[in-house]
């Protein structure tokens, strides 16, 4: 969790640099044009990893071109194949990554 909400606060640091508040005197919220945030929750499902359901941040930018106006920033992903997969799972010790995807995919999975 400690890993997931240091790159979420990279991610959103990358952001606070692009921009300028309109008014600093009434707005102590950054605002960018067409740029919105949002937390994705993901239900549960059938496979083990699937069972305490899931999220994501999902960032959509009205200024940038299809499909990379929404893109999804997906913690929680982590390599099925690795030794002793579901005995590190359960003891909340496997790795995870970091990974993107257009909404799109996002949602077929």
């Amino acid at each position: 969790m400690k890993q997931f909400v240091l790159a979420l606060a990279a991610i959103l640091m990358c952001f606070r640099g692009l921009t300028t508040p309109a008014d600093t005197t009434t707005s102590s919220q950054p605002h960018i044009p067409g740029l919105r945030i949002s937390l994705l929750t993901c239900g549960t499902g059938q496979e083990i990893w699937e069972t305490f359901g899931h999220t994501a941040v999902r960032i959509t930018d009205s200024a940038a071109q299809p499909p990379f106006n929404d893109i999804v920033y997906n913690y929680g992903m982590f390599n099925g194949f690795d030794k002793d997969f579901e005995l590190k799972f359960m003891r909340g010790k496997l790795s995870y990554f970091v990974a993107t995807a257009f909404f799109g995919d996002f949602m077929e999975e």
